[in-house]
């Protein structure tokens, strides 16, 4: 009896000298910081701080859409938020090895005059957006686009501050984009690619344009002109145009159109139609009574003429 206990009590101490496996450490969750006094416009570059988020790209949601991932590191991500993202309450989530991570966006109303939005295209700039009417009620249907640069470094709502410009473009049927002053020769190529991703364009030249205003013009003409393949028709409208290749621009459907009294860009338009005028390429050259002030460059009449041009040179479908 006592050998026998001695040998129990012998088998309970080698079991307690077992080693035990050590419990699997924790895993840190990632987590998102929530995003504060921030205006959310379509096509914003979200920069989304937080923990644990991972060296290695997860995956970007909003509701049920993918979104574009910029940049992704450990304790920082970058997102581009569609340009065609409705406005209103939305929960973005990160996916990632260690699990998901969520925030709560609310996507402004981008609407700043009828039919006209405003959306975030890219370094610090806003564009505005005018779709016709039949863009919402024939869904299947492409349109061309007009891309407008404008005189400011600072705005894209030159038109829309002096002119009622929803009536004007409704007989159209153009998508018109207006930007700011043309300040890199990399933005208009830049912007019609994410025009042509966000919307139903009609993704060839033949059926972009583009409208140059004022300082736009120093390098709108020669940028079209060496991308034919981007733009096939150019008004510059009270544009004071910058130098150009001539040659180079004969691929492309041209018009010129300054007011009788523009003492601002009134001599570079004359110069561009004698250039264009001395090497035989076919363009037009329109006057126009009035000066160089919005309320003349942007008003119904000049505006109904550059859409007019367009839409004689642009190919709708």
């Amino acid at each position: 009896m006592g050998r026998w206990l001695l040998l129990t009590l012998l088998f309970a101490a080698c079991r307690g000298a077992v080693p035990q496996q050590p419990a699997p450490a924790a895993v840190a969750l990632p987590a998102i910081e929530p995003i504060v006094l921030r205006r959310i416009l379509p096509g914003d570059l979200l920069v989304l701080r937080g923990q644990n988020l991972g060296p290695d790209p997860g995956q970007a949601t909003l509701g049920e859409r993918a979104l574009r991932v910029v940049d992704w590191g450990e304790a920082k991500v970058t997102l581009r938020l569609p340009l065609d993202v409705k406005p209103g309450e939305a929960t973005l989530t990160l996916k990632t090895a260690a699990g998901n991570a969520q925030v709560n966006l609310r996507i402004a109303d981008p609407s700043i005059a009828p039919r006209v939005n405003e959306i975030s295209c890219g370094d610090g700039r806003f564009c505005s957006v005018y779709l016709p009417p039949a863009y919402d009620t024939d869904t299947s249907r492409r349109f061309p686009v007009i891309y407008h640069f404008q005189r400011d470094g600072t705005s894209n709502r030159g038109v829309m501050d002096s002119a009622d410009l929803a009536p004007i473009a409704q007989p159209y049927e153009f998508i018109i984009v207006f930007d700011w002053q043309i300040m890199d020769d990399a933005v208009p190529l830049l912007l019609v690619r994410e025009i042509d991703e966000a919307y139903r364009t009609i993704p060839k030249a033949e059926s972009r344009g583009i409208w140059l205003s004022s300082a736009s013009g120093g390098r709108g003409l020669r940028i079209a002109s060496e991308h034919p393949e981007v733009f096939s028709a150019v008004d510059a409208s009270a544009a004071c145009v910058g130098a150009f290749d001539p040659e180079t621009a004969r691929q492309l459907r041209i018009r010129l159109d300054i007011g009788d009294n523009d003492t601002t860009c009134g001599n570079a338009t004359l110069r561009a139609h004698q250039q264009l005028q001395q090497a035989g390429v076919p363009h037009i050259y329109d006057v126009f009574p009035g000066d160089h002030t919005r309320q003349t460059v942007f008003s119904e009449p000049v505006i109904r003429s550059v859409l007019d041009f367009f839409r004689s040179a642009l190919v709708a479908g």
